[in-house]
């Protein structure tokens, strides 16, 4: 009983700091950072003392869809999982009542291309209604054309897949022509609504790579 106290102020306490900064992305990067620093130091206690672990819902992962507009080579979206298929409105909004009573403040929208749901929009809207905190997982592509939508329903957090540069990151989404909407896509969120949205970039090293490290820095400096 104590402690499921302790977790709902805690998330009652997250939420209140989330409105705070809600346009303020590189403070809530860095509380982020610290609360991750002192969940690393409980866990290390909790080899010492069992009994301070305790479950703490606090985050919720939603595929989307399982629509996508790549064919990525190291996804199986569209081809042998959810082939086809989305989830509803009504489903999806009942899913995060129920995240909300549980105690969770933040929700990772994705998929497939959550872009392509057509009610992302009202999700990300019903989320910022319920004080959940949503972000977005995108591979950017469409994001030139939709992204003013999703600010506007309260969007303030994305992240992205990052494959490569150029004919490199055509060849592994199998679409060719896409790493230049994927530019336009980041140059949009950037212009736009540069310090009210935090993008993070998430880099997809492989071993057959030719990106090197100062190339994926380039990009995420643009």
């Amino acid at each position: 009983m104590i402690t499921e106290t302790i977790n709902r102020l805690n998330n009652k306490a997250r939420k209140a700091v989330g409105r705070l900064t809600d346009d303020k992305p590189e403070v809530r990067r860095a509380l982020v950072q610290a609360e991750n620093w002192v969940e690393q130091q409980r866990h290390m206690l909790g080899g010492v003392f069992p009994s301070i672990i305790r479950p703490r819902p606090a985050r919720l992962f939603l595929a989307l869809t399982g629509h996508c507009n790549w064919r990525c080579l190291g996804c199986c979206y569209e081809r042998d999982f959810m082939v086809g298929e989305q989830l509803s409105f009504d489903m999806i909004r009942e899913v995060r009542d129920d995240a909300r009573d549980a105690g969770i403040h933040r929700v990772r929208l994705y998929g497939g291309e959550p872009l392509l749901h057509p009610d992302l929009p009202a999700i990300v809207a019903h989320c910022r209604k319920l004080k959940i905190t949503p972000f977005v997982t995108t591979n950017a592509s469409l994001l030139e054309h939709k992204i003013d939508d999703l600010y506007e329903a309260g969007l303030r957090d994305i992240s992205v897949g990052f494959y490569g540069t150029g004919a490199e990151m055509d060849s592994y989404v199998q679409r060719p022509g896409h790493f230049a909407r994927f530019e336009r896509g980041l140059a949009a969120v950037h212009h736009k609504y540069n310090g009210k949205i935090s993008m993070q970039l998430n880099w997809l090293y492989r071993a057959r790579s030719r990106l090197n490290l100062l190339e994926g820095l380039e990009v995420q400096g643009q």
